[in-house]
């Protein structure tokens, strides 16, 4: 394989005495990330997110630049299980490209805290979208604030902090281990808040709001904090809660876009729905749900949900939404139900729900691995994003415990399955493999995140990083590792 100066790929195969069809991997792997100090069971890419910033420095005129937060919520820096995260810029060009600068970092408080289970990256709080970022680019290198999660914190009640963007291209988060702008607490010993975190515009006014699920609080709770100009608020704004004991509602919670058209006609308003889901619902059957977003917090009762027959499948463990997938400017969702027993027992499955016209979820398009494995869990994370850059957004979805070579060996595998316009996805699938040759447990894939731009301008290759939390980089037991994947033409 060659790539040249303007990053065209040639790739060459040797198809002597190859049976037909011939798969080509597609993948170019980039050198994969490790926390800088390598801890046994820190679990490094247990959580990982995306951040996109605007760099006056980079390239000719200045261009927007991906960087990486990665989250090990059971790494000790002083106390146990305190947790750590780190955000990393890139370096390199190409395939050399990696993520191992590291330009920010912050602990948890407590001993088992677990600092870093979560995280959410916005545009700043306290920044409207729309033409608000032109200005903001020209006059900071800085376009994110980040969110984290601890729900061990305080004897498990929880904690979430929030970190706004500082104006420094070298510390675009601050100083290290500084004082969060805000930090949310729970009430209550074990009800977990942090578990989950989202942001998004959920009120249509611009500004980006902040979720906050406490899933083992009763049967669980979902808090929503609205922005303004000033950032965002000490208290909550609205709260929404699930009906089952010990469901675990808001164990996972995703900004879904407007699924049901209910935005008010020629005001500029754009309201989006909150997805929420609740794996412990009936037996562990799951199930999810739509609220409407308003224009002062988010309605209390779904006007949507959905379960499954199919018990203990853990339908609602990841959401994802805010997508197109079959590009007929609807807004699509997914969800995990990694426990699924469809083509093998437990091999998971995404299911996939794509709004009409009349802004009405149809009836799910399940995904399962094609080769069937049971015990794989696919699900168990997902997300979307538009990797063969045909404007429609393609489903990644790990499956951690998937087998690449020998029976309960679980490496892990990470799927994705391409939209397809007009028609449901999953007629063109591909799939990546963990970046380690060995040993076995990696559980790669227990996270994802979709990647637009890693570093080099010029390239316009779409990626995705996955975490592998149970890896063992230098022979650290359960130390952790993110895998970064750029996907190349010709696409699959």
């Amino acid at each position: 394989m060659d790539i040249d100066e303007t990053q065209t790929v040639t790739i060459r195969v040797d198809d002597t005495g190859a049976q037909y069809p011939v798969l080509i991997d597609p993948w170019l792997q980039h050198p994969s990330s490790t926390a800088p100090v390598n801890k046994t069971g820190a679990k490094f890419g247990f959580s990982v997110a995306y951040c996109e910033r605007w760099r006056p420095d980079f390239g000719a005129n200045g261009d927007y630049q991906g960087s990486l937060i990665i989250g090990a919520p059971y790494y000790d820096d002083g106390l146990v299980g305190q947790g750590k995260i780190w955000a990393f810029s890139p370096t390199g060009s190409g395939t050399n490209t990696s993520f191992s600068v590291v330009y920010f970092e912050a602990k948890g408080e407590f001993a088992n805290a677990n600092f870093g289970y979560s995280l959410a990256v916005a545009q700043p709080f306290d920044l409207p979208d729309g033409g608000a970022i032109k200005t903001f680019q020209e006059e900071s290198p800085v376009q994110a604030d980040l969110v984290v999660g601890s729900p061990g914190a305080s004897s498990g009640a929880g904690r979430a902090y929030v970190y706004y963007g500082a104006n420094s291209i070298t510390h675009p988060f601050g100083t290290y281990n500084r004082t969060a702008n805000r930090i949310y607490g729970g009430v209550m010993a074990g009800e977990n808040l942090g578990l989950s975190v989202a942001v998004g515009d959920v009120t249509g006014d611009g500004y980006q709001d902040l979720l906050i699920g406490r899933p083992n609080y009763a049967s669980g709770e979902v808090n929503l904090y609205k922005s303004t100009s000033t950032g965002l608020p000490g208290s909550i704004t609205t709260s929404i809660f699930g009906s089952s004991t010990g469901e675990q509602f808001g164990w996972a919670i995703a900004v879904a876009g407007d699924v049901n058209h209910n935005n008010p006609d020629g005001q500029g308003i754009s309201l989006r729905d909150v997805l929420v889901g609740a794996p412990n619902y009936n037996g562990a059957r799951g199930r999810v749900f739509l609220f409407d977003g308003t224009a002062s917090g988010m309605a209390t009762t779904a006007y949507w949900t959905n379960t499954t027959a199919n018990a203990g499948c853990k339908f609602g463990y990841a959401v994802a939404g805010n997508g197109d997938i079959d590009d007929v400017n609807n807004k699509d969702f997914v969800v995990g139900a990694p426990f699924y027993d469809g083509n093998a027992t437990d091999g998971g499955a995404v299911f996939v729900y794509r709004s009409n016209s009349s802004g009405s979820p149809m009836a799910a398009t399940i995904l399962q691995p094609p080769t069937a494995q049971s015990g794989s869990r696919l699900g168990y994370a997902v997300t979307l994003g538009d990797m063969d850059k045909d404007l429609t957004q393609d489903i990644i979805a790990g499956a951690p415990w998937y087998d690449k070579a020998i029976a309960n060996d679980d490496k892990g595998r990470v799927f994705v399955f391409f939209g397809a316009s007009n028609s449901a996805p999953g007629s063109r699938v591909t799939h990546a493999e963990s970046p380690q040759s060995t040993p076995d447990g990696e559980h790669f894939g227990s996270s994802v995140t979709y990647i637009f731009k890693i570093s080099d301008p010029i390239n316009d290759n779409r990626c995705f990083a996955a975490g592998a939390p149970e890896a063992k980089p230098l022979g650290v037991t359960g130390a952790g590792l993110v895998g970064v994947y750029e996907l190349a033409p010709p696409y699959p």
